[in-house]
This record gives C-alpha cells, structure tokens and sequence, in this order.
C-alpha cells in the first residue's frame, strides 16, 4: 500500500478498516482518529479508548470500506 492511497481514504470522511499482511485488522473511524507520518511510511490510528495502533504502510494489504476491497 501507499502513503497517497491511505490519504486518499481518510478524505473520504468513511470509517474503513485495514489489513496487514499478518491478518491485523485496524478500523479507522474518522480521519482525526489516525495520523500519517510525512514520509507516507507510517500510520498511528487511534481507538476510542486513547489506545493506539502503529502500522507501517508498506506493510498493509487491503483497504475495506463500504463492502469494497483494495488489494496492494
């Protein structure tokens, strides 16, 4: 996956989840609940109860949002 791609995504304004090639799955509720690093490279998403998951992007396989998949 792509930095852009994950950007693309989050300007939707759709909850959507990811998946790394591990079969970690990663809900992102709202674009304030992650955070992209400048570089593309790296995804800090944020849960509701503070807790936070840290993802390297090249690292994810698929975006599902809205019953749709995008593979890498």
């Amino acid at each position: 996956m792509t930095g852009e791609a994950i950007r693309t995504e989050l300007w939707t304004h759709r909850p959507f989840r990811l998946r790394t090639a591990e079969g970690i799955s990663v809900l992102v509720r709202h674009p304030d609940y992650a955070m992209l690093s400048p570089s593309g490279r790296t995804l800090i998403v944020f849960r509701e109860d503070d807790s936070y998951a840290v993802l390297a992007v090249p690292l994810i396989s698929a975006i599902e949002a809205a019953g749709r998949t995008k593979s890498r």
